[in-house]
């Protein structure tokens, strides 16, 4: 059984090890790519975040593209500290890594677990910083601004198509909406593995079904492999 892992590089680290110990041929080959957009006014527009009373990071992605900035995580030439929350606990590292305090870490480790974890937390409407991707997904801007918080974001990276894989695979592992647009037309007879609410209504909604993993760690994300690879594919299940 042949297995296509599409997710960016340097993430899920250990999961094409843990596939192979089932028996699976796994290949890897991100189907999207993260372009930095480091220009003056990316930077202004990040650094102006910094006067929020708190900033929202829902990816890696949005950490290492704050890192390339050289924008600090905590003060501002007003003096503000803003308070940090995570999609994730690697988010939440990768953020400690750069020396920033985390005050709130998702539950569930999606923007929807992200919204309700911080409004069960935060009380009182105030000003929220999401430095972001270009098209990113509305969940949270919105959930924020119809609780009454005022949102404001920056732009800090695109995602673009790479080359779809000179292979074929049996199941097809996709994390993110980016992911699934991107999808070739010569891997949708695959059966798909989505990894999160968001990536697993972007399968729906292209007309496809997946199987949804429970969580994003690798045991999880295996289990819902397996079961991609256990499950006939029919006429009636796609």
């Amino acid at each position: 059984m042949r297995v296509l892992l599409t997710h960016s590089e340097g993430r899920l680290e250990g999961l094409a090890d843990a596939l192979g110990a089932h028996g699976l041929t796994v290949t890897h080959h991100p189907l999207i790519e993260t372009v930095l957009l480091p220009s003056e006014q990316v930077r202004a527009d990040a650094e102006a975040l910094l006067e929020a009373a708190w900033l929202l990071f829902t990816s890696r992605t949005a950490v290492r593209a704050w890192a390339a900035l050289e924008l600090p995580l905590e003060g501002a030439t007003s003096g503000t500290t803003p308070k940090l929350g995570a999609v994730g606990r690697k988010t939440a590292d990768d953020l400690r890594d750069l020396g920033g305090r985390v005050a709130l870490e998702a539950q569930p480790p999606n923007a929807e677990g992200l919204l309700e974890t911080f409004l069960s937390h935060v009380s009182f409407p105030t000003t929220v910083g999401l430095p972001c991707g270009e098209g990113a997904l509305g969940t949270l801007e919105t959930g924020l601004t119809r609780a009454g918080f005022t949102v404001r974001k920056a732009v800090l990276y695109r995602t673009v198509t790479r080359p779809p894989p000179e292979t074929d695979a049996d199941v097809v592992v996709l994390a993110s909406p980016s992911a699934v647009a991107a999808l070739p037309d010569s891997l949708s007879h695959a059966r798909l593995v989505a990894l999160g609410p968001s990536t697993a209504r972007a399968v729906r909604e292209s007309g496809l079904d997946a199987i949804e993993s429970r969580a994003p760690d690798l045991a999880s994300i295996a289990e819902a492999v397996l079961q991609a690879a256990a499950t006939p594919l029919t006429l009636e299940t796609r």
